[in-house]
């Protein structure tokens, strides 16, 4: 029996114990067989029996650039914070990579300290790509780096967007909530409970997700054929500048216009113009439905949605579990094919809509 007294026992020392050679050793510790090296029950146990007898505990750094795999998912946001209470929008997320991940055998690294000289979030500290560090990385939500991401795809480093995004290069895949057809299905919702002067309110700003909302709601107005006046489109902006910069302001433009249905991008805004009815005396949802198409990202420090809202839900989960599926079918070379991936929301009809009042 070798002695490992003072020293971390090596491959080459549970090789000598069993009386095999280094390769067996290597194919039993890693579970793997290849078509050279096939590995017998008996000779198994021998190679496993020494192993423990002598401590020995593979090193997966050293085994990982040996062999090129650390059998390590990335997952990295350029979030300020990363997810990490159930009350954040890309915690959802986060839980389905990390159910993947384990299901399919991997370990999840979470990349949260790598920033640049302005405290933002950066995948390259001092030249490096740290995501490298992982056999692929899933790239989480927020604002992009269109300029990393296309150096990334650049150097040929396996990562999925979660997220659809129209500024990263050409050849990267994603996996996106539809909300296209998610805003069209909630405006056809509405107009099957009777409503006919549906208003969609947009804030200032705009992304991919929000351009999707609003290509949703145009789209459905043809499909249902109805005249623009059935189907204003508003904008708020606290800065002013809109047709609306306070939820009492958006409340009286609604009356005037007849509206009996509100469709928010925000679910912040819609909360804010749900609490702002109840003290105007505005009855939500007899004389007034509202909905939120799921946009998180007019949120107020500290602000919560309360309970009831009726929305828009992005399958989350499911997302962060297509998204590692890509990502193993990218690093299995199961695939050569860039996918892009549009998961169909849910709605959530909570207990702010309802069929318009009798006129």
């Amino acid at each position: 029996m070798v002695s490992n007294r003072g020293r971390r026992p090596r491959q080459i020392d549970v090789a000598k114990a069993a009386n095999v050679s280094t390769a067996i050793v290597s194919a039993v510790i890693s579970s793997t067989s290849t078509g050279t090296i096939r590995v017998s029950e008996e000779t198994r146990r021998r190679v496993l029996k020494a192993a423990e007898d002598l401590g020995y505990v593979p090193n997966v750094a050293a085994r990982s650039l040996a062999g090129g795999r650390s059998h390590l998912i990335g997952a990295f946001t350029y979030q300020q914070h990363f997810p990490r209470e159930s009350r954040d929008f890309y915690f959802e997320f986060l839980l389905g990579i990390e159910e993947a991940a384990e299901d399919a055998g991997y370990n999840l690294l979470l990349f949260t300290g790598t920033r640049d000289d302005s405290g933002n979030r950066t995948v390259y500290r001092n030249g490096s790509n740290m995501l490298q560090l992982a056999d692929g990385s899933i790239m989480v939500g927020g604002q992009v780096d269109p300029k990393e991401l296309a150096r990334l795809h650049a150097e040929r480093y396996p990562f999925v967007m979660v997220g659809r995004r129209d500024s990263i290069p050409d050849g990267v895949s994603w996996v996106a909530a539809d909300y296209r057809s998610g805003t069209a299905e909630v405006v056809r919702k509405l107009a099957e409970l009777g409503h006919r002067r549906i208003a969609f309110v947009q804030g200032a700003l705009t992304h991919e997700t929000v351009d999707d909302r609003r290509a949703g709601f145009a789209e459905v107005g043809t499909e249902l054929g109805w005249p623009d006046t059935s189907l204003p489109v508003l904008t708020y902006d606290t800065a002013g500048g809109a047709d609306a910069n306070r939820p009492r302001t958006l409340l009286s433009l609604a009356r005037r216009r007849k509206v009996t249905a509100l469709v928010f991008e925000s679910n912040y805004l819609a909360d804010q113009v749900r609490t702002a009815a109840a003290s105007a005396g505005v009855d939500v949802p007899g004389q007034l439905s509202v909905v939120a198409l799921g946009d998180w990202s007019e949120r107020n420090p500290g602000q919560q949605v309360a309970p009831g809202l009726a929305e828009l839900t992005s399958p989350s989960r499911q997302i962060g579990r297509e998204a590692v599926a890509m990502l193993i079918r990218l690093l299995g070379s199961q695939t050569t094919r860039t996918e892009h991936v549009m998961m169909p929301c849910t709605i959530t009809t909570g207990s702010t809509i309802a069929p318009p009042p009798s006129s």
